[in-house]
């Protein structure tokens, strides 16, 4: 980790004019380094972190840049200033829209995301949430299973080589420092119902997450949703098995989903166990560079 004033000795000076995003910990801004290149710049600030859990924070931040997985938004620096306690976390830049984007393109012109390509998106985020559940990550032995905790569209981007990356990691913890939460964290719509009831939070919180992002793709609406955390859960318990052939997919993609998209996390699958559903198997690997999408 690197000290924050020396951010400009590897990129151009940050330009607030050059904001690319405003994420739940705080606002990502388009930078340059000296050879040209862009990236995004998390500029994160966390000054309301008690002084007792800054050095398990700033662990967390020095794990970002160990775990590298072909399904990861990679970490390049970490810049800090300990007197502010705020980061400037450097990270790969997309130029692409994320998944939140696409959905509402496709919503607002009433056409059908391919089926082809929520496949696509879901096997790869398995492979992703897999490496974040794992106590065994190569390149990173210090870090244990880990969740992400904030699996939603906006953090999920179909980059041009044909593979989707899942960014924003800062608000994941370590499995053996965090049972239960008092803090819902994620968008409401994505929010697992073990969270909106302050309950244990685990690897299988994720999966729910991803279930409705998946859902998203094939509804263009959440699963599920209610500005009131404890009108959602109700909400949740009450819905009927997920259904997403009347919008034009297949039975196969619904059986998935239904192993994702289950209430009581202890009868939830794992990644593992769905990364060896047939079809999630048969689209592992990049996607075409298009992912089937267009924008006309």
């Amino acid at each position: 980790m690197l000290s924050y004033g020396s951010f400009e000795k590897y990129y151009q000076p940050l330009d607030k004019t050059q904001r690319i995003g405003e994420g739940t910990y705080g606002d990502v801004f388009r930078v340059v380094s000296h050879d040209g290149q862009p990236y995004a710049c998390k500029k994160l600030d966390m000054s309301s972190v008690p002084p007792r859990y800054r050095p398990s924070k700033m662990d967390d931040l020095e794990n970002l840049l160990l775990m590298k997985n072909d399904y990861l938004c990679r970490y390049h620096h970490i810049f800090y200033d300990p007197e502010q306690n705020r980061a400037l976390l450097v990270m790969d830049y997309f130029d692409r829209c994320c998944l939140a984007d696409i959905i509402v393109y496709y919503h607002a012109k009433g056409k059908q995301i391919p089926e082809d390509t929520i496949w696509r998106v879901l096997s790869h985020m398995l492979s992703a949430l897999a490496y974040y559940h794992t106590p065994f990550k190569a390149g990173a032995p210090k870090v244990n299973r880990i969740v992400h905790r904030d699996v939603k569209p906006a953090n999920i981007f179909l980059a041009g080589d044909g593979r989707a990356r899942i960014v924003d990691s800062a608000a994941y913890r370590m499995l053996d420092k965090v049972t239960v939460t008092s803090t819902i964290f994620g968008t409401l719509g994505y929010t697992p119902p073990e969270a909106l009831a302050m309950d244990q939070y685990t690897d299988k919180s994720d999966i729910w997450s991803l279930g409705a992002c998946i859902y998203a793709m094939c509804a263009k609406k959440p699963y599920a949703y209610n500005e009131d955390p404890q009108k959602l859960y109700d909400e949740i318990i009450q819905q009927p098995p997920v259904d997403v052939t009347p919008f034009g997919y297949s039975e196969d993609l619904n059986k998935a989903l239904s192993y994702m998209l289950v209430t009581n996390p202890s009868q939830r699958f794992c990644a593992n166990d769905l990364m060896s559903y047939p079809t999630v198997k048969s689209a592992s690997g990049p996607a075409d560079p298009t992912w089937g999408l267009s924008f006309d």
